[in-house]
């Protein structure tokens, strides 16, 4: 009998232990919004609607996105200037930026604080730029983080 009870309880344990693990280790999903907004804007809509604009910590989760903004469309993602130093970035959330992908030349201008993703590459910009530029058909869109009520540790504003 002691050693059915044993062998429940580390059964149990076992599977509680894989099931908050593998919750940790959860890769955040990300949600393609099509609407044109400023960043700001989609922030916003992100922060009400999902969880924030996209975060990207590691190359993993980077490469986990499935959906792309289209080589003619740029969209948000939660990267910014700081506010101090415009030198640095960081992402909307308060996370430290640890993972880059800027796209080549990128950023150029320290005028611009935002940035948006074209091609899977980042590209600095303008935060109150809206497109609609028939000749050159860019839209601003934005990628939201959403997370599950069990990675929201993982997925803190």
């Amino acid at each position: 009998m002691a050693c059915n009870i044993t062998s429940l309880f580390v059964l149990i344990f076992y599977f509680i232990f894989v099931f908050f693990i593998q919750a940790s280790e959860q890769h955040r999903r990300y949600v393609h919004v099509p609407i044109k907004m400023t960043w700001d804007d989609a922030q916003k809509y992100c922060r009400a609607n999902h969880t924030d604009l996209a975060v990207f910590r590691n190359e993993s989760e980077y490469e986990a996105l499935e959906d792309t903004c289209g080589s003619f469309e740029r969209c948000w993602i939660g990267l910014h200037r700081d506010d101090t130093n415009a030198a640095v970035w960081n992402w909307a959330n308060g996370e430290e930026v640890s993972f880059e992908r800027w796209g080549s030349g990128e950023p150029n201008n320290e005028h611009e604080k935002c940035a948006v993703m074209r091609n899977k590459r980042w590209i600095d910009t303008q935060c109150n730029s809206q497109y609609e530029n028939i000749n050159t058909k860019f839209t601003f869109c934005s990628f939201c983080l959403t997370c599950s009520l069990l990675a929201n540790a993982n997925c803190s504003r």
